[in-house]
Protein backbone atom coordinates (compact mmCIF):
# COMPACT_ATOMS: atom_id res chain seq x y z
CA UNK A 1 0.00 0.00 0.00
CA UNK A 2 1.10 3.51 -0.37
CA UNK A 3 2.56 5.96 2.43
CA UNK A 4 0.40 7.24 4.64
CA UNK A 5 0.53 10.79 5.02
CA UNK A 6 2.81 12.63 7.53
CA UNK A 7 -0.70 13.58 9.43
CA UNK A 8 -2.56 10.22 8.92
CA UNK A 9 -5.04 9.94 11.52
CA UNK A 10 -6.32 7.01 13.34
CA UNK A 11 -9.48 6.85 11.02
CA UNK A 12 -7.44 6.97 8.19
CA UNK A 13 -5.02 3.95 9.61
CA UNK A 14 -8.59 2.18 9.74
CA UNK A 15 -9.40 2.50 6.20
CA UNK A 16 -5.84 1.43 5.23
CA UNK A 17 -5.99 -1.31 7.53
CA UNK A 18 -9.50 -2.47 6.24
CA UNK A 19 -8.34 -2.49 2.88
CA UNK A 20 -5.62 -5.24 3.12
CA UNK A 21 -8.12 -7.21 5.53
CA UNK A 22 -6.58 -6.36 8.58
CA UNK A 23 -9.58 -6.99 10.81
CA UNK A 24 -11.10 -3.56 12.43
CA UNK A 25 -14.66 -2.75 14.38
CA UNK A 26 -17.21 -1.22 12.60
CA UNK A 27 -16.92 2.83 12.77
CA UNK A 28 -18.24 6.20 12.01
CA UNK A 29 -16.73 9.30 12.37
CA UNK A 30 -19.54 12.23 13.88
CA UNK A 31 -19.18 15.59 13.77
CA UNK A 32 -22.50 16.43 15.17
CA UNK A 33 -23.90 15.57 18.50
CA UNK A 34 -27.29 15.21 17.41
CA UNK A 35 -26.21 12.57 15.16
CA UNK A 36 -23.94 9.96 18.06
CA UNK A 37 -26.56 8.37 19.55
CA UNK A 38 -27.98 6.65 16.36
CA UNK A 39 -24.29 5.74 14.92
CA UNK A 40 -23.83 4.05 18.59
CA UNK A 41 -27.07 2.16 17.54
CA UNK A 42 -25.66 1.61 14.52
CA UNK A 43 -22.30 -0.18 15.97
CA UNK A 44 -23.94 -2.52 17.85
CA UNK A 45 -25.11 -0.51 21.04
CA UNK A 46 -22.22 -0.34 22.53
CA UNK A 47 -19.33 1.65 21.46
CA UNK A 48 -15.79 3.19 21.95
CA UNK A 49 -16.06 6.98 21.55
CA UNK A 50 -12.69 8.64 20.68
CA UNK A 51 -11.74 12.12 19.73
CA UNK A 52 -10.41 12.86 16.41
CA UNK A 53 -8.28 15.81 16.98
CA UNK A 54 -5.43 16.97 14.86
CA UNK A 55 -1.71 16.21 16.50
CA UNK A 56 -3.57 14.04 18.88
CA UNK A 57 -1.88 10.80 19.30
CA UNK A 58 -1.70 9.60 22.95
CA UNK A 59 -5.64 10.15 22.99
CA UNK A 60 -5.66 8.16 25.97
CA UNK A 61 -3.80 10.30 28.25
CA UNK A 62 -5.42 13.47 26.98
CA UNK A 63 -8.77 11.76 28.14
CA UNK A 64 -9.87 11.53 24.36
CA UNK A 65 -11.00 7.22 24.71
CA UNK A 66 -14.21 6.54 26.59
CA UNK A 67 -15.25 2.70 26.69
CA UNK A 68 -18.25 0.97 26.83
CA UNK A 69 -20.70 3.76 25.80
CA UNK A 70 -24.78 3.45 25.51
CA UNK A 71 -27.24 5.78 22.93
CA UNK A 72 -28.15 7.19 26.40
CA UNK A 73 -24.76 8.41 27.28
CA UNK A 74 -22.90 9.25 24.17
CA UNK A 75 -24.23 12.89 23.82
CA UNK A 76 -23.03 13.80 27.07
CA UNK A 77 -19.54 11.82 26.20
CA UNK A 78 -19.44 13.76 22.72
CA UNK A 79 -19.49 16.71 24.21
CA UNK A 80 -16.80 15.96 26.42
CA UNK A 81 -14.58 14.68 23.70
CA UNK A 82 -14.88 17.77 21.45
CA UNK A 83 -13.73 20.26 24.73
CA UNK A 84 -10.28 18.35 24.50
CA UNK A 85 -10.04 20.78 21.08
CA UNK A 86 -10.43 23.95 23.14
CA UNK A 87 -12.11 25.31 20.34
CA UNK A 88 -10.31 23.64 17.38
CA UNK A 89 -11.47 20.99 14.59
CA UNK A 90 -12.90 17.91 16.73
CA UNK A 91 -15.25 14.88 15.49
CA UNK A 92 -15.59 11.68 17.55
CA UNK A 93 -15.19 8.28 16.07
CA UNK A 94 -17.66 6.26 17.23
CA UNK A 95 -16.52 2.25 17.17
CA UNK A 96 -17.89 -0.98 17.81
CA UNK A 97 -17.00 -1.97 21.23
CA UNK A 98 -14.82 -4.88 21.53
CA UNK A 99 -15.04 -7.68 24.10
CA UNK A 100 -12.21 -7.54 26.88
CA UNK A 101 -9.10 -10.03 25.35
CA UNK A 102 -5.30 -10.06 25.61
CA UNK A 103 -3.73 -6.50 24.68
CA UNK A 104 -1.08 -6.62 22.44
CA UNK A 105 1.68 -4.48 21.64
CA UNK A 106 2.58 -4.44 17.88
CA UNK A 107 5.35 -2.08 16.66
CA UNK A 108 7.35 -0.65 13.60
CA UNK A 109 10.56 1.10 14.05
CA UNK A 110 13.54 2.67 11.91
CA UNK A 111 16.93 1.22 13.12
CA UNK A 112 20.34 1.31 11.22
CA UNK A 113 20.18 -2.09 10.29
CA UNK A 114 16.25 -2.04 8.60
CA UNK A 115 13.18 -2.07 10.02
CA UNK A 116 12.13 -3.38 13.38
CA UNK A 117 8.68 -5.39 14.38
CA UNK A 118 8.16 -5.13 18.05
CA UNK A 119 5.59 -7.10 19.88
CA UNK A 120 4.60 -7.75 23.80
CA UNK A 121 2.31 -7.22 26.17
CA UNK A 122 -0.10 -4.11 25.79
CA UNK A 123 -2.81 -1.53 26.64
CA UNK A 124 -2.42 -0.04 30.02
CA UNK A 125 0.52 -2.54 31.30
CA UNK A 126 2.82 -1.54 28.34
CA UNK A 127 5.33 0.81 29.90
CA UNK A 128 4.20 -1.26 33.41
CA UNK A 129 5.90 -4.59 32.44
CA UNK A 130 7.86 -3.41 29.12
CA UNK A 131 8.12 -7.32 28.18
CA UNK A 132 8.63 -7.40 24.14
CA UNK A 133 10.64 -9.69 21.56
CA UNK A 134 12.11 -7.60 18.34
CA UNK A 135 13.03 -8.94 14.79
CA UNK A 136 14.23 -7.46 12.01
CA UNK A 137 11.81 -7.10 9.02
CA UNK A 138 10.58 -8.82 6.90
CA UNK A 139 8.83 -12.04 8.97
CA UNK A 140 7.79 -15.43 8.90
CA UNK A 141 5.19 -16.86 10.74
CA UNK A 142 7.27 -19.08 12.07
CA UNK A 143 9.33 -15.50 13.51
CA UNK A 144 6.14 -14.03 15.11
CA UNK A 145 5.33 -17.34 16.74
CA UNK A 146 8.70 -17.70 18.51
CA UNK A 147 8.34 -13.83 19.42
CA UNK A 148 4.95 -14.71 21.29
CA UNK A 149 7.01 -17.81 23.14
CA UNK A 150 9.26 -15.05 24.23
CA UNK A 151 7.10 -12.81 26.31
CA UNK A 152 4.20 -13.31 28.92
CA UNK A 153 1.83 -13.53 26.14
CA UNK A 154 2.49 -17.14 25.12
CA UNK A 155 1.00 -17.68 28.86
CA UNK A 156 -1.67 -14.93 28.42
CA UNK A 157 -2.57 -16.67 25.01
CA UNK A 158 -2.71 -19.76 26.37
CA UNK A 159 -5.18 -18.66 28.90
CA UNK A 160 -5.15 -18.04 32.53
CA UNK A 161 -7.40 -18.46 35.77
CA UNK A 162 -9.95 -20.36 33.31
CA UNK A 163 -9.72 -17.83 30.40
CA UNK A 164 -10.26 -19.66 26.72
CA UNK A 165 -6.96 -19.48 25.07
CA UNK A 166 -6.58 -16.43 22.64
CA UNK A 167 -6.56 -17.07 18.85
CA UNK A 168 -3.06 -17.22 18.44
CA UNK A 169 -3.18 -18.03 14.21
CA UNK A 170 -5.55 -14.76 14.24
CA UNK A 171 -3.05 -13.31 15.79
CA UNK A 172 0.10 -14.04 13.58
CA UNK A 173 -1.78 -13.75 10.10
CA UNK A 174 -2.44 -10.30 11.49
CA UNK A 175 0.60 -8.98 12.03
CA UNK A 176 2.11 -10.39 9.02
CA UNK A 177 -0.54 -8.36 6.94
CA UNK A 178 0.50 -5.12 8.74
CA UNK A 179 4.29 -6.43 7.81
CA UNK A 180 3.55 -6.63 4.02
CA UNK A 181 1.33 -3.82 3.76
CA UNK A 182 3.98 -1.25 5.71
CA UNK A 183 6.83 -3.14 3.18
CA UNK A 184 6.74 -0.30 0.51
CA UNK A 185 6.34 2.73 2.83
CA UNK A 186 9.03 5.35 3.02
CA UNK A 187 12.05 4.74 5.68
CA UNK A 188 12.58 6.64 8.67
CA UNK A 189 8.07 6.23 10.04
CA UNK A 190 7.20 4.91 12.94
CA UNK A 191 4.00 2.54 13.70
CA UNK A 192 2.52 2.24 17.13
CA UNK A 193 -0.46 -0.35 17.09
CA UNK A 194 -1.87 -0.88 20.76
CA UNK A 195 -3.75 -2.55 21.51
CA UNK A 196 -4.87 -5.36 19.04
CA UNK A 197 -7.22 -7.47 21.06
CA UNK A 198 -7.15 -11.00 20.77
CA UNK A 199 -9.88 -12.54 21.76
CA UNK A 200 -10.78 -16.97 21.83
CA UNK A 201 -12.16 -16.01 17.92
CA UNK A 202 -10.30 -13.51 15.68
CA UNK A 203 -8.06 -10.68 16.53
CA UNK A 204 -8.46 -6.87 16.26
CA UNK A 205 -6.95 -3.38 15.96
CA UNK A 206 -8.28 -1.37 18.25
CA UNK A 207 -5.90 1.49 17.95
CA UNK A 208 -3.20 2.67 15.74
CA UNK A 209 -0.44 5.73 15.28
CA UNK A 210 1.91 6.60 12.59
CA UNK A 211 5.02 9.34 12.58
CA UNK A 212 6.53 9.67 9.57
CA UNK A 213 10.32 10.33 9.35
CA UNK A 214 11.95 13.44 9.72
CA UNK A 215 13.29 14.96 6.18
Amino acid sequence: TATPNAGASEVELKNLWESVGVPVPESLVVSKKSEVSAAVLKVGGRAVLKAVIPGLLHKSDAGGVSLDISEDSAPEVFDRLIAIANGGEASVLVERFVPKGIEVLVGITPSPLGRVLTIGVGGVLTEVINDTALRLLPVSSEDVNAMIDETRLVKLFAGVRGAKAADRAAFVELVLRITDATAGWDEGFELDINPVTVLSNGAWVLDSAYVAANK
